[in-house]
């Protein structure tokens, strides 16, 4: 969202809008066999995750959504403007979780929108413009984020992180057209605190409450990444999991890569 504009500036609207998307019937729809349903960023079994604390906060409720938006003045969507829902280089299942997710809002909001795919490039200069120039059209976007290593500050900075004084709000820190103190300050007291694991973590799970109760985003899903593995590969890397599943545990966080091996033919 960008918060920093109309419509998203008001935390009621941001807040229905988290309410009214059925995140389980887009992970069994046309993301299925790819996804789980997410309500965090950092995902389950990443250092400083808080899944199951959080997951309450922007649950499905299409009651509490529609209220929320008669709240914010805006009942059964009126006087609500057009929005367009911007993607990246899409790959098809996202396209059409996309519209299923502008369907969601139609039916539980009564908000009009439409999905618009932009190219890389296009769609970054257009997310940058947004904060560099406090406005733009961008007011909201579905794009996928990857962790580029394991810690819990990875996938939080991309909504900010240590200020320098006296920045404009155009060079705070992370990507988006949003803004809180207190989540900055977690980031950056935690990013400096050696030594003490379980503290940071701790700091990390108050900053993405924060991050989840302003609703500067709505997570969507976690992927789930398929591999066809040769039968003679084996390994640590496929034993069961706790479910009974036999899997590929890309994600497991560790180079448990190096637990794999080539058994004779």
């Amino acid at each position: 969202f960008d918060t920093w504009n109309a419509p998203f500036d008001n935390l009621q609207v941001r807040q229905a809008f988290s309410h009214a998307i059925d995140r389980d019937k887009l992970v069994n729809g046309p993301l299925q066999y790819q996804s789980t349903a997410a309500y965090t960023m950092n995902p389950p079994g990443f250092p400083g995750e808080s899944v199951e604390q959080l997951k309450s906060v922007q649950a499905f409720d299409p009651a509490a959504a529609k209220q929320l938006m008669a709240d914010a003045g805006f009942p059964d969507g009126a006087g609500f403007p057009k929005l367009t829902i911007y993607t990246r280089a899409a790959f098809p299942a996202l396209t059409n979780a996309a519209e299923g997710i502008a369907a969601m809002l139609k039916e539980n909001l009564g908000v009009e929108s439409e999905v618009q795919d932009l190219d890389y490039s296009t769609f970054t200069e257009k997310m940058r413009g947004q904060k560099k120039n406090k406005s733009g059209d961008m007011s909201i976007a579905l794009v996928p984020y990857e962790f580029d290593f394991v810690d819990g500050s990875n996938l939080l900075s991309v909504w900010g992180g240590c200020e320098d004084e006296g920045a404009d709000m155009s060079d705070m820190p992370g990507r988006h057209t949003w803004y809180n103190q207190e989540y900055n300050t977690l980031l950056c007291d935690a990013g400096s605190l050696l030594g003490d694991e379980a503290k940071r973590n701790e700091m990390y799970q108050q900053a993405e409450r924060i991050l989840l109760e302003d609703a500067a985003l709505v997570p969507i899903y976690h992927p789930i990444l398929v591999a066809m593995v040769k039968p003679y590969l084996q390994g640590p890397m496929f034993d069961p999991s706790d479910a009974g599943l036999k899997t590929w545990n890309r994600f497991r966080f560790s180079s448990r890569e190096t637990q794999i091996y080539k058994a004779q033919e």
